[in-house]
C-alpha cells in the first residue's frame, strides 16, 4: 500500500463537528479487498479498534475513512489489506484543529528570527516540501517548495532566508491550543511575499500547482481537505491606483472559492489589516488607506469573517512587522478565531467602529469628536499621549489637536467652530506609517479607518474675501432709527479684496477713535432658482443688515471677539441677483470687522447622504448691479 492523500507521519486530521476524526484517505494498493485500520495510543489499542473495516481497495486505488478517534493523540494508525504482510504505519497522528495560512510576505514570514517563538509539539506544520513536523519558524520554507507557483514567481527556486522568517503562524497555532483546552493545531503554509490579488485569483486553479491558488487546494487535498478555517494576510502589492479599486470585489470572490473547495460555507476568515509602511509619499498613502479600509468593511460584507488591526506593531524593516511583534499578531488572530467559532469565554471580535458624532463645547465654543467603538475589552488607554486620529478638511488639514480616551470612547478636541460643521474626514491611522498607540486591556488595536465622511453636508460659498467699503459715515445716536441708505451711491463704495477670511478695517476705524463712526460693507450674490438662505455672520461692534433694502438683522450690543458664526440670519431668495448691505460700528475703535459667507439651507445633508444637483448662490464681484 502507498498512501496519497490523508495520512502522514506527524499529521493533525482535522476533528468533525463530533469533535472526533473523519479522516479521509486515499492511496493506491496491489491487492483487491477490505482496508481495516488498527489505532494505538501510548501502545495500545483504542477500543474498537484493533481491527475496524475503514474502506475499500479496487482495481489499484483505495479508499478509507477513519471517523471517531478522538481529540488528542498521539496515536499509531496500522492499515492493511488482508492479503498484506506488513502494515502500512503512520506515527505520531493528532486530532484537533487545521488551518489554511495564505497570503504574501507578511504571513509568509519575514520578522528576524531572534523573536521566533519556542516550539510545542502538538502544534504541528505542513511544510512547503509536503512534511509534517512540530511548527517552528521558518514554517514557510519556499526554497524547499514542491509546488512550480513559487518558483515561477520568482523566476527560479526561492532564496533561502531563514534570518528573516517569523510570521503570526506559530504564534497563532499556540495560542489556539492554549484557548481551546490543549486541542492539538495544524498549519498548512501556502503564502508567498510580494503576490497580489490578481495572483491569488481562484479562477487559475485550472493552472494547477503553477498557480498559487492551484498549489493551496493541492496542499488542503493532500491533507483530506477539510480545514477548521483560514488565515490571510496580503494586500500590500494591491495598494496602488490600478488594483486598490478591485481588491473588495477581488476578496469576495476568494473567499467563496476557499468556501466551495473546503465544502464548508461557513468557513471561519481571519484576516489582518494591513499595518504601516515607511518611504511611501502621500499621494501613495492614498491607496494604501483604501486598502486597509475596504479590509475593515470586508467584516461587514462577508459572514464570519473578522479583520485584525496591526498598525500599532513594531516593524523589522519598512514593510515587515517585527519578530517579536508577529508573536502578538498571532495571538490577536487565535483570539479573533475563536470569537468567530463562538468559543468558551471567548473575548469579542476585533474592536470595530461604531459610531461618531460632533458635539458643540458651549464653554469654547468649539466642536468635539465623541467616537464610540465596539467589542471593546475593559476600556481604552495609550503609553504616552493618545494618537492616531485625524480630522482632515479638503486642504488636508488636520483639525484634532487633543485626544482623550474615555472607556469605550474617544473624544477628539478640534478648533472647528459651529460655521466649521460641513463634512470633514475622519481617519484613524491616516498615511502610510502613523503612529497609532491607544489598545484595550487585551493589547487589541484600533482599526485603522477613513476616510469616514464627518458632519453635515452644506451647499454654501466661502468666506467672502472680496467685497465693497464705504467711506466712514458718522454714527447715528439711536439705533434702531438706523435705516437703509436713501442713496448708497452717494457713501463712497469702493472695493476691497482682504488677504484671509476676516475682513478686517480696523486700522480705518481707528483712525478717528474715540469718536464712534460708521462703515458699511457691501455684497451682492446671484441666485439660480429661488432658494432658503442662511446669512453667516461674524462681528465685534454694533451691526444691522439689509437684504435687498429690506432689514433682516439687528444687534446694537456686538462686541468683541469677533467670531464666524456670531448669526445667522435666515431669508427668502428669489431668481436673480441680491444686495446684502452691512452698516458695523466703529464702538469708538474697539470694533475690527466681520466674517460673512451664504448657505443654500435645504442642502444641508447628514455625512453618509451627500446632496446632488442643488446649485449653491454665487457671490458677485462687480460694482454694478446686473441686470438679469
Amino acid at each position: 500500500m502507498k498512501i496519497e492523500t490523508g495520512l502522514f507521519d506527524h499529521i493533525v486530521w482535522q476533528r468533525n463537528k463530533r469533535a472526533v476524526s473523519e479522516a479521509l484517505i486515499t492511496g493506491t494498493a496491489e491487492s483487491d479487498g477490505t482496508i481495516e485500520a488498527r489505532i494505538l495510543k501510548g501502545g495500545r489499542p483504542l477500543p474498537g479498534w484493533s481491527g475496524r473495516v475503514v474502506g475499500q481497495s479496487r482495481r489499484g486505488k483505495f479508499k478509507a475513512t477513519i471517523t471517531g478517534v478522538p481529540i488528542g493523540g498521539p496515536y499509531r494508525v496500522e492499515l492493511r489489506t488482508p492479503g498484506s504482510r506488513q502494515p502500512l504505519v503512520a506515527r505520531d497522528v493528532l486530532v484537533g484543529d487545521v488551518w489554511l495560512l495564505a497570503g504574501q510576505s507578511n504571513m509568509q514570514g519575514a520578522g528576524r528570527i531572534e523573536g521566533a517563538l519556542p516550539p510545542i509539539a502538538p502544534v504541528r506544520a505542513f511544510y512547503m516540501d509536503d512534511r509534517w513536523a512540530v511548527a517552528r519558524d521558518p514554517i514557510h520554507n519556499l526554497w524547499e517548495s514542491i509546488d512550480e507557483a513559487h518558483e515561477l514567481i520568482c523566476k527560479g527556486r526561492p532564496p533561502e532566508n531563514i534570518q528573516r522568517s517569523v510570521g503570526p503562524g506559530v504564534a497563532f497555532g499556540q495560542k489556539m491550543y492554549e484557548i481551546s483546552g490543549g486541542v492539538p493545531q495544524g498549519l498548512i503554509c501556502c503564502a508567498h511575499g510580494g503576490t497580489s490579488m490578481e495572483q491569488w485569483d481562484a479562477e487559475r486553479a485550472n493552472e494547477g500547482t503553477r498557480s498559487l491558488y492551484g498549489a493551496t487546494l493541492r496542499r488542503l487535498r493532500k491533507n483530506g481537505g477539510r480545514v477548521a478555517g483560514l488565515l490571510w494576510y496580503q494586500g500590500e502589492s494591491d495598494a496602488n491606483e490600478k488594483d486598490a479599486p478591485l481588491y473588495s470585489e477581488r476578496m469576495l470572490r476568494l473567499i467563496a472559492a476557499f468556501r466551495r473547495d473546503t465544502a464548508h460555507s461557513h468557513l471561519p476568515v481571519v484576516m489582518a489589516q494591513m499595518g504601516r509602511v515607511v518611504d511611501r509619499n502621500e499621494d501613495e498613502a492614498i491607496w494604501w488607506n483604501s486598502i486597509q479600509e475596504t479590509q475593515r468593511l470586508l467584516a461587514q460584507k462577508i459572514r464570519d469573517l473578522a479583520v485584525v488591526p496591526t498598525v500599532d506593531l513594531e516593524l523589522d524593516d519598512s514593510i515587515h512587522i517585527s519578530g517579536r511583534e508577529q508573536a502578538r499578531l498571532g495571538v490577536r488572530m487565535a483570539q479573533a478565531m475563536y470569537a468567530l467559532r463562538r468559543g468558551k469565554k471567548a473575548l469579542p471580535p476585533p474592536i470595530a467602529l461604531k459610531r461618531a458624532r460632533l458635539n458643540l463645547d458651549k464653554s469654547t465654543n468649539l466642536f468635539q469628536a465623541e467616537i464610540e467603538f465596539e467589542h471593546v475589552v475593559g476600556k481604552l488607554s495609550a503609553v504616552g499621549r493618545p494618537s492616531g486620529f485625524s480630522l482632515v478638511d479638503d486642504q488636508r488639514r488636520n483639525h484634532v489637536y487633543q485626544t482623550h480616551l474615555l472607556g469605550k470612547k474617544v473624544v477628539l478636541l478640534t478648533n472647528l467652530t459651529s460655521i466649521d460643521t460641513t463634512v470633514r474626514l475622519l481617519y484613524h491611522g491616516r498615511n502610510c506609517d502613523p503612529l497609532c498607540n491607544i489598545l484595550d486591556s487585551a493589547d487589541r488595536a484600533l482599526p485603522v479607518f477613513g476616510p469616514v465622511p464627518f458632519g453635515l453636508w452644506r451647499v454654501e460659498t466661502p468666506q467672502v474675501q472680496k467685497l465693497e467699503i464705504s467711506d466712514l459715515q458718522p454714527a447715528v445716536r439711536s439705533w434702531p432709527k438706523l435705516r437703509y441708505p436713501k442713496g448708497p451711491q452717494t457713501l463712497g463704495f469702493a472695493p476691497r479684496a482682504f488677504p484671509d477670511t476676516f475682513c478686517n478695517i480696523h486700522p480705518e476705524l481707528t483712525k478717528r477713535a474715540p469718536e464712534n463712526v460708521l462703515a458699511y460693507f457691501r455684497c451682492r450674490i446671484h441666485c439660480a432658482e429661488l432658494m432658503p438662505l442662511a446669512i453667516w455672520l461674524g462681528y465685534d461692534g454694533p451691526l444691522k443688515v439689509w437684504f435687498d433694502g429690506r432689514e433682516v438683522f439687528s444687534d446694537p450690543d456686538g462686541t468683541n471677539p469677533s467670531m464666524p458664526n456670531d448669526a445667522e440670519i435666515s431669508v427668502q431668495a428669489a431668481p436673480g441677483a441680491h444686495e446684502i448691505l452691512i452698516a458695523l460700528a466703529s464702538n469708538h475703535g474697539r470694533a475690527w470687522g466681520i466674517f460673512l459667507r451664504f448657505e443654500r439651507t435645504d442642502g444641508r445633508r447628514k455625512a453618509n447622504q451627500p446632496p446632488s444637483g442643488l446649485a449653491a448662490p454665487q457671490v458677485l464681484q462687480s460694482l454694478t448691479m446686473p441686470q438679469l
